[in-house]
């Protein structure tokens, strides 16, 4: 589930797509699913069913931060 603000027509395709890519990400991301080339379609629902936009995406094998890199907790 989702939402999109209202914006100007000129911005309204960025933004949704920006916003299918970050949703994509984060599900195909909780359900382990493998790496590979996705097509993502988006609908609105509640009435009438009414597409509103489709991307391809490419997920790649998340790799492991190197141990270096990871932050040291702050303590509070």
């Amino acid at each position: 589930m989702g939402f999109c603000l209202e914006h100007k027509e000129s911005r309204r395709e960025n933004w949704l797509v920006r916003y299918t890519r970050a949703c994509a990400e984060d599900y195909l991301g909780r359900v382990a699913a493998p790496c590979g080339t996705w097509v993502v379609s988006v609908y609105r629902t509640g009435g009438q069913r009414r597409h509103l936009v489709t991307i391809r995406m490419n997920r790649r094998k998340e790799v492991a931060p190197d141990p270096s890199e990871k932050t040291v907790p702050v303590r509070r």
